[in-house]
């Protein structure tokens, strides 16, 4: 009898086992091909606590061995069976639906660009959409529904095969942390607009030899960094060398190691500056009085109304490209 109730005993602990969920077998899957695809040498800091959207944290190392910059993305990773395309290549759209609002809120307000990424089971693919820039996109659909769907592109998948999507990724990251810093430089850029093509005007073909003041110096690094900015948030290429670089440039070239450039250096960096300060005008202006209007009418209703004037003033801004049509190639 003794010998009976032992085996009983041994088949119940057997089939009381603890089991693991089909559902941490599909997060496990989700997080090991997310890693697979970006580069090793990011550093991937997961949460110990995922009740509030976030899974983990990323911070990008532009390359092996690079500096540790303290740049951070947050990602929210979803595992799905199979995601269900509309269309084919890079034209194929899907919805990722059921986020909660409550949930989109609280992404809205962290201080760092939020990744939505779904990994679709069947094709081993991770599809990942930028959240902030979806939400300003169509900001009234979150104040009258429950839940937000999310739209995922073909264009935006983190493939295996090529650096493509590491690269776009990558490239969504530097222009979402560009956007708290956005509003600001572009009204600078837009209020001043005057003021900067005229400075731009003074400071062509003047004795190349000249040394350029540090005040004048600082106002320059200035108005090169705020049109970055805005390029940058904005999507426009950005393909200007850094001011250091500028400066290292005119060191050889004058035999000089101070601090200084002459007035050479400082009519290329205008020059290449021009064309890109025209167009963040108009891109700014467009993403702001068009693209992300309820948005920005909720969140700097100053901005908004100011580029709604300029949009229906076009001569507002035609005026200053005309003037500066000389400068551009």
């Amino acid at each position: 009898a003794r010998l009976g109730d032992g085996g009983r005993v041994k088949d119940r602990i057997a089939n009381t086992a603890p089991t693991r969920a089909e559902s941490h077998v599909a997060e496990t899957a989700s997080f090991k091909r997310l890693e697979r695809a970006i580069p090793d040498h990011w550093i991937v800091r997961y949460a110990s606590e995922r009740d509030y959207g976030v899974d983990c944290l990323i911070e990008p190392v532009t390359k092996p061995g690079g500096p540790v910059t303290g740049d951070l993305l947050a990602i929210q990773m979803k595992s799905i069976d199979e995601i269900a395309w509309n269309g084919t290549g890079d034209d194929a759209e899907a919805t990722f639906s059921g986020t909660k609002v409550e949930t989109v809120s609280y992404w809205m307000g962290l201080p760092v660009p939020v990744f939505l990424c779904v990994h679709d089971r069947l094709a081993d693919e991770v599809v990942y959409a930028r959240v902030k820039r979806q939400v300003r996109h169509r900001y009234l659909e979150v104040g009258k529904q429950e839940t937000f769907g999310f739209r995922l592109s073909r264009k935006f998948i983190l493939d295996l095969a090529t650096d493509r999507g590491k690269i776009t990724f990558l490239v969504s990251f530097l222009q979402e942390r560009a956007q708290p810093a956005f509003a600001r430089a572009l009204t600078e850029l837009l209020v001043q607009r005057e003021v900067f093509a005229r400075y731009i005007q003074h400071h062509l073909d003047r004795d190349s030899f000249m040394e350029v003041e540090t005040e004048e110096l600082a106002r320059l690094s200035h108005f090169y960094q705020t049109i970055r900015i805005v390029a940058e948030f904005s999507g426009i290429e950005w393909t200007i060398p850094s001011i250091e670089h500028f400066i290292h440039e005119d060191q050889k070239l004058f035999k000089h190691e101070w601090m200084h450039i002459h007035e050479r250096t400082q009519d290329s960096i205008l020059r290449a500056l021009t064309p890109i300060f025209l167009q963040v005008l108009r891109k700014g202006s467009e993403i702001v009085g068009k693209q992300e209007i309820h948005y920005w009418y909720a969140h700097d209703p100053i901005l908004a109304h100011y580029v709604d004037e300029l949009i229906l003033n076009p001569w507002m801004m035609d005026s200053i490209e005309k003037g500066l049509a000389h400068v551009v190639p």
